[in-house]
């Protein structure tokens, strides 16, 4: 019997220690596995912190800046205001196709618009010497504009219908206006200021005086004479000279322009 009971000590003994350390072991893991978890969220927590730098970097939260000084950041503004420009004249031209707009007004909001282009161009005639390459550059797909810009005129100025009633009040002031800026334009020539800046606003001025005339036909030779050479001109730069044979050819062309002119309103050849 007392070794019955001693064995059977024994076995309880040893269920016991196994117990132990069956537990002991299940602490352990336990243990080890919130040491892991921790471990993760700690390396989670650096990675999503780093993710989140590069998320704001990407995202683009802080400006990039398109300029290293004050010149290079007014140039940028320049031609912000141009590409602003030139879609503006477009929607303004679609509107007043689509009667959106009425006449009067048009021709006020497209007029100030071309001056403020022209003013523009100015600016940048050494950064710009193309407006049509520009608008190729930034994808500007505006016809409207580029004719109308080029041109220099309103389109209710361009293709505007006689009217007998208007042709007492306004043909005499009209005429005598051309005759100015004909003269004008062709001194400016024989002084041999040829540069751009010298001889486009003068052939400008001469082109919309001519679409104020009313006794001239639409098709009028000395539109498209002064509208070639301006197209000419607004691909030079500022300061760019035209050469001899240009200059030559440019005094007799507006010559023949003016004689015409004085022959169709029944003047004397000048």
């Amino acid at each position: 019997a007392f070794r019955a009971l001693t064995a059977e000590s024994g076995v309880s003994q040893e269920k016991s220690r196994r117990r132990r350390l069956i537990s002991l072991r299940v602490s352990r893991k336990a243990r080890s596995r919130r040491e892991r978890a921790a471990g993760a969220v700690a390396s989670d927590a650096h990675a999503a912190s780093f993710v989140a730098i590069v998320w704001r970097t990407d995202d683009m939260t802080d400006p990039i800046k398109l300029w290293a000084n004050k010149k290079e950041r007014q140039q940028y503004d320049d031609f912000a205001n141009l590409f602003a420009l030139i879609k503006t004249v477009e929607k303004l031209e679609k509107a007043y196709v689509n009667s959106a707009v009425p006449s009067a007004e048009y021709e006020s909001a497209c007029g100030e618009l071309i001056t403020k282009y022209k003013t523009l161009r100015n600016t940048l005639s050494d950064t710009v010497p193309d407006v049509s390459h520009f608008m190729a550059t930034y994808a500007m797909h505006c016809a409207s504009a580029r004719h109308r810009l080029q041109v220099g005129l309103p389109a209710t100025i361009e293709h505007r219908v006689n009217n007998p009633a208007d042709r007492s009040s306004s043909s005499a002031v009209s005429v005598a206006e051309c005759v100015h800026h004909y003269i004008g334009a062709m001194d400016t020539i024989k002084l041999n200021m040829v540069a751009k800046d010298q001889v486009a606003p003068c052939l400008s001025d001469l082109l919309v005086s001519l679409y104020k005339v009313p006794q001239l036909p639409a098709d009028f030779k000395g539109k498209a004479v002064a509208q070639q050479w301006l197209e000419r001109l607004e691909k030079m730069r500022a300061s760019d000279e035209l050469g001899d044979d240009e200059v030559r050819q440019l005094l007799f062309d507006v010559e023949n322009s003016y004689n015409a002119f004085m022959q169709l309103l029944g003047g004397k050849d000048g």
